[in-house]
């Protein structure tokens, strides 16, 4: 009904048209992060493509996070792999987060970029954990699990 109304009247109309407009300029200008543990450009795509799809974002950033026990080739891979996102997704900018610390992938961690990253944790997302997974997936805050 105030659509119609807005069209009725030619002011009304441009000024709702542009007030729009600007929402969801405002509402694509926030950033989402995706947690991976491998460099596979097949993963990395899904993330993208689901950030594209879903989220209606123009900013994905990449985060993997290094501890001793990480596998030293990712970051590198990771690296490689991200100009051929940027080329398969050229409307959102793309970027890569690497992040040392002791402990890994842990709550404390996903808090800390949160605020500092300043994206809510429930703009965060992670493939699904396997089995020998050390927490339970409620104690990240709302990050979600998008793949398997």
């Amino acid at each position: 009904a105030l659509l119609y109304f807005c069209r009725q009247v030619p002011l009304l109309d441009k000024l709702f048209a542009s007030s729009l407009v600007q929402a969801i300029l405002r509402m694509k200008k926030f950033s989402v992060v995706f947690f991976t543990e491998t460099a596979d450009i097949h993963v990395l795509n899904e993330a993208a493509l689901y950030a594209k799809n879903n989220e209606n974002c123009d900013h994905l950033i990449i985060a993997h996070i290094i501890c001793s026990s990480s596998k030293p080739h990712v970051p590198m891979l990771l690296k490689e792999n991200l100009p051929l996102l940027d080329h398969m997704y050229p409307k959102m900018k793309i970027d890569l987060l690497l992040v040392e610390c002791d402990q890994g992938f842990c709550p404390q961690i996903v808090r800390l970029l949160s605020n500092d990253l300043k994206v809510s944790t429930s703009f965060m997302f992670m493939r699904c954990p396997g089995s020998s997974f050390p927490y339970n997936i409620a104690e990240f805050d709302g990050v979600r699990t998008i793949m398997q």
